[in-house]
């Protein structure tokens, strides 16, 4: 496929429905290249949010490279009180490899929060985009509920701004 180098991206959640409707809810609202001279391309910033598919550690990926794959993972952490299991999760960059090994079980989670979907419901999720969403309050399942930042608690659509 050929991909526009340059977009913006949304991310639906399962189970986060439109209030009063059976329509997918936008969770976040992500944006890639916004400082001057940036090179990355949509496909990077989305293949990096992904995580790995091939390689040495297939179902992985890097938090520390992907601020999206950080607080995935830091709510499923937060939700799961299992810091005590991974306590260089979000610490150091770049990571040695020992750390990135042990912090594997958790980025394969990451990852497949990230994968999930049909391509039926991928279709569905880009019809029912849009900017009358953020009126509508959070489901109980919103990932951002249990992130660290508490500007995320009590957000409909989650957008990080980069400062520039």
């Amino acid at each position: 496929m050929g991909w526009p180098r340059k977009g913006v991206y949304f991310f639906f959640e399962s189970g986060e429905l439109r209030e009063n409707i059976s329509d997918p809810r936008v969770v976040r609202v992500g944006t890639h290249a916004v400082s001057e001279g940036s090179k990355t391309t949509l496909w990077d910033r989305l293949r990096t949010h992904r995580g790995t598919v091939k390689g040495r550690s297939p179902g992985s990926g890097n938090h520390r490279g992907s601020i999206f794959r950080l607080h995935v993972g830091t709510a499923i952490l937060n939700k799961k009180e299992r810091w005590g299991e991974f306590p260089t999760w979000g610490r150091g960059t770049p990571a040695k490899p020992h750390v990135r090994a042990s912090e594997y079980l958790i980025e394969k989670k990451v990852s497949a929060r990230a994968a999930s979907g049909s391509p039926r419901k991928r279709g569905r999720n880009g019809e029912s985009i849009s900017a009358s969403e953020n009126h509508l309050a959070p489901g109980r399942k919103l990932k951002g509920k249990h992130s660290i930042p508490s500007d995320w608690r009590d957000c409909i659509i989650l957008s990080i701004q980069p400062s520039l």
